[in-house]
């Protein structure tokens, strides 16, 4: 059950909670935007640091998602400019291993990688934000800052781009 309008962030309890509603999806977008776990890792503790120390200045009346995302979205851009470049670290020794199902389902994993790594930052977020934060484009457009027919724009744009990259790439394997 998402965090109600009512309840406060004081107890272990609603802290614990909090975490284990938000952890999977927060620490998924991170990992798109960072391309690495031990960072996108690093970046989810220290949203969920500044959940609880900011937790007196969530509003009540907005979307806690929203608010939640929009400092992990503040923590991946302070570690991308802390490092200046991104990493993208992924163990393919451990697939081989694997099941040809899973095999599979990590192949269409990386290709949305790299079609994702292709974007550049403007059209990647909006991506991520809306299709594997599931948020919506006014909560996007909150935590963005920018007007909803931008954020639209945006997603359109990155679409777009995201289908030529993948007709370059089919039409490369096939020659």
């Amino acid at each position: 059950m998402p965090i109600s309008k009512t309840e406060s962030l004081e107890t272990k309890e609603d802290l614990e909670r909090v975490y284990n509603l938000y952890f999977d999806k927060i620490f998924r977008v991170a990992k798109m935007l960072l391309r690495d776990e031990a960072n996108a890792a690093d970046a989810v503790q220290e949203t969920f640091i500044r959940v609880y120390k900011y937790r007196a200045s969530y509003d009540h009346k907005s979307s806690f998602n929203a608010w939640i995302t929009t400092i992990l979205i503040n923590e991946c851009k302070r570690q991308i400019e802390k490092e200046k470049r991104i990493t993208y670290i992924e163990d393919y020794e451990t697939v081989k291993e694997l099941s040809s199902d899973w095999t599979k389902e990590w192949e269409n994993k990386e290709l949305a990688h790299s079609l994702l790594k292709q974007l550049e930052e403007p059209i990647k977020v909006p991506i991520v934000l809306k299709y594997i934060q599931g948020l919506k484009i006014d909560e996007i457009a909150k935590i963005l800052k920018l007007n909803s027919n931008t954020v639209k724009s945006r997603l359109a744009f990155g679409r777009k781009k995201m289908r030529e990259h993948y007709e370059e790439e089919r039409g490369e394997e096939s020659l």
